[in-house]
């Protein structure tokens, strides 16, 4: 396994060439680099140039208002955390797998598919199936990658390594590949490709860290989130406000990006909102804590950016 001695971008470099390496297109390579080249910054910033997955989480949620694991639409913020991770901790690269061409390797084909012809045969549901054939490809790597060419050769220790892999994914997805797990050791003993059945010894979820961020932040975590922000040019101005709006009031991110023109009070100091999840109107005072015009900065760049007509028509322009 790799070691933490590397600097962040010392790290990224050598992940980027083996990616080069392995064939991935330089378009996806540059859509992680978007990533990559703010998460580098802000570890050099705060964390001396090293990487953690806490340093992270850290970052995915200063940056993007969102937790590490949460469904990302775009696909490329967690998995460019967890690039980096995978290769600083494992040395690998583990490939999302296509379905569509991608074949298990010779070594592996026989066990994986006739373990999913016996999921099929035991009614599982085909969308499952391609589920658990996505995740099996990952498994397949893993091992490959730690030098066991045959299943038989597979130790407990080795799964659990690999288990420990999925940190920062979601309870419900390692939970998941558990079972899968389980299943899949019973199936190759009672098929010869394997003489010892790990199914009840694979370590269990609760043991995995769950790296998200607390549901409370203490004072010097929100000042040092805050710093991060480079409140010199307008985007950054428009980050902190959103910021300031959230660890302030404790808003949702679905209601600060929600807001309009008309929600907020000049005259009374007041924002007024009706609440996305739940539908319930809100009053909150507006404070000197949120400076009035980075606030109004902020929604000034939110209505510009959706092209908001009501904001347009507010202004007579």
């Amino acid at each position: 396994m790799a070691t933490n001695s590397k600097s962040i971008s010392q790290i990224i470099e050598s992940l980027k060439s083996q990616m080069i390496s392995l064939g991935y297109k330089q378009a996806t390579i540059e859509r992680y680099d978007a990533v990559w080249r703010g998460l580098i910054a802000f570890c050099n910033e705060n964390y001396g140039g090293k990487f953690t997955l806490e340093a992270g989480r850290f970052y995915v949620w200063s940056k993007y208002g969102m937790q590490l694991g949460d469904a990302d639409t775009s696909h490329n913020v967690n998995r460019a955390i967890m690039l980096i991770d995978d290769f600083q901790t494992y040395g690998v690269v583990y490939g999302c797998s296509r379905n569509h061409i991608k074949q298990f390797s010779e070594k592996y084909n026989n066990l994986f598919t006739g373990f999913l012809e016996y999921l099929k045969a035991d009614n599982v549901a085909e969308g499952s199936i391609k589920t658990w054939k996505s995740r099996l490809f990952r498994l397949e790597h893993f091992l490959l990658e730690s030098g066991l060419d045959e299943f038989n050769q597979v130790e407990l220790e080795h799964i659990n390594n690999y288990v420990k892999s999925l940190t920062g994914f979601s309870n419900g997805t390692v939970s998941a590949t558990i079972n899968i797990l389980r299943k899949l050791f019973k199936y190759a003993v009672a098929n010869g490709y394997h003489s010892e059945d790990f199914s009840g010894s694979i370590i269990k979820v609760r043991n995995i860290p769950k790296y998200r961020l607390p549901t409370v932040l203490e004072p010097d975590e929100v000042e040092k989130i805050l710093k991060t922000v480079d409140r010199n040019n307008p985007i950054g101005k428009r980050d902190y406000a959103v910021l300031m709006l959230v660890t302030t009031f404790g808003l949702r991110i679905s209601d600060v990006f929600g807001l309009e023109f008309k929600c907020v009070d000049w005259i009374n100091k007041k924002i007024r909102i009706v609440q996305k999840k739940t539908g319930k109107p809100l009053e909150l005072p507006l404070t000197e804590a949120v400076p009035a015009e980075i606030l109004a900065w902020m929604i000034w760049d939110l209505f510009l950016l959706n092209r908001s007509g009501y904001f347009k028509q507010a202004f007579a322009f």
